[in-house]
């Protein structure tokens, strides 16, 4: 069923696994966050599935040592914005550090 889902703009990528889905939208098409998220929306109540809010993230990452200040889109309303995720077992932040993975694996070995 998921295999039907597919981006409303051809620069979006998904990333599919299992319920999990990861929506990766280029900063030159930023604006269109809410309006994808919208369309993710769309198809999960076509589909009769619903989205679990809580778990639904937004991270905006930014290429460390960019000298210009970048222009952020607009948060998407009721989406609480994140620094560092998890994603299948890998764990960065928004400035492209693995440092939090390097020390979650340490913690955990430990």
């Amino acid at each position: 069923m998921i295999a039907d889902l597919q981006p409303s703009h051809r620069d979006i990528c998904y990333s599919k696994y299992a319920d999990d889905l990861t929506a990766v939208i280029p900063a030159a098409i930023s604006h269109l966050a809410v309006s994808e998220f919208r369309h993710i929306n769309d198809w999960s109540a076509t589909n009769k599935l619903l989205i679990n809010l809580s778990k639904t993230k937004e991270m905006i990452i930014c290429r460390p040592g960019n000298r210009a200040k970048p222009t952020f889109p607009e948060p998407i309303t009721g989406i609480e914005q994140i620094h560092i995720i998890k994603l299948l077992g890998v764990t960065p932040s928004d400035n492209i550090s693995f440092a939090p993975h390097i020390d979650n694996t340490l913690c955990s070995v430990s």
